[in-house]
């Protein structure tokens, strides 16, 4: 069974406080990986906000249920994920509102990660 992670992004990136989600963004693992920690951020600067899943984990095959606004200006973000297993993984530049569901996905040959909407 698919368990989604409610997490509130719109907590950490949105400008005004009153705003609220106005959409939602499904963030796939596709990784052979279990995210034990997820972050969004900016890697090249090393900023990085909480931990969005809280007590929860994203193991393989499973979703992380983002809440945001679709502003543009705040569309695009790095995804850093501490996985159980030990690799951190970071996916740069994804854009959160180009698509409702987005894999996660990760070659461990080149250590890069690539974001692919479904």
């Amino acid at each position: 069974m698919v368990r989604h992670a409610a997490v509130l992004f719109a907590v950490m990136v949105l400008a005004s406080p009153v705003m609220g989600a106005d959409r939602q963004v499904e963030l796939l693992n596709k990784t052979e990986f279990s995210f034990m920690n997820l972050h969004l951020g900016t890697a090249e600067a090393g900023r990085w906000g909480d931990d969005v899943l809280g007590t929860d984990t994203v193991d393989p095959g499973e979703a992380a249920t983002l809440g945001q606004s679709g502003d543009p200006a705040k569309c695009r973000s790095d995804v850093k994920a501490i996985t159980a297993e030990g690799p951190v993984l970071v996916w740069t530049d994804v854009d959160l509102c180009g698509s409702t569901r987005l894999a996660l996905l990760w070659n461990e040959k080149t250590k890069k990660g690539r974001v692919r909407a479904e």
